[in-house]
């Protein structure tokens, strides 16, 4: 559903499958390997697999559980991942952290956070209607293309207040003030 309402915003998320019935898997042959097979109740890049050829999939589908959906998505080539916390209509901090695949475990905060990124992240988080969220964006290192891969609910900021300086707790307070 979040990826579905992002799409119908106009925001740019990795071209996504969906099975349309049938077994999870089944309709994934429509993208070029190696792509990204997600589970819905993924947390953490948990759940998170690069499939890499039909054997790969086919191996990966035998450990699907039965109440549990799948889904694909297109791999963004050498991707930069950036965390942007959003509160109200504020992208309050961003990171750039590193990706399940491509592991450059350097810390950047993004401080300023640049217009572009902060009206993407706060732009997704309304698609979703999400006042606090993270927003997770790959970044194409090669087109510097930009693409949304999830609108969390319910973030982790820890590292938010640790490389941006900032108090994530005070910033939801104000925003719940300016509510009341």
């Amino acid at each position: 559903l979040e990826m579905r309402r992002l799409s119908e915003k106009g925001i740019r998320i990795p071209k996504t499958l969906f099975p349309a019935g049938g077994e999870a898997g089944d309709d994934f042959s429509k993208l070029s390997f190696p792509y990204i097979v997600k589970s819905t109740s993924g947390q953490k890049a948990r759940e998170v697999w690069m499939v890499k050829t039909q054997e790969e999939l086919d191996e990966l589908k035998k450990k699907f559980e039965k109440n549990k959906f799948y889904f694909a998505q297109e791999l963004v080539p050498n991707a930069r991942r950036i965390r942007v916390l959003v509160v109200g209509d504020k992208a309050v901090g961003a990171i750039v952290r590193h990706t399940k695949w491509n592991q450059d475990h350097t810390k950047e905060t993004l401080n300023p956070i640049p217009e572009d990124i902060a009206k993407l992240a706060v732009d997704s988080a309304k698609a979703v209607s999400l006042n606090i969220s993270g927003i997770d964006i790959l970044v194409n290192s090669e087109t510097n293309e930009m693409y949304i891969i999830e609108a969390n609910a319910a973030p982790s900021w820890k590292l938010i207040n640790k490389y941006c300086g900032i108090s994530v707790e005070d910033e939801i307070i104000k925003y719940l003030q300016t509510k009341i």
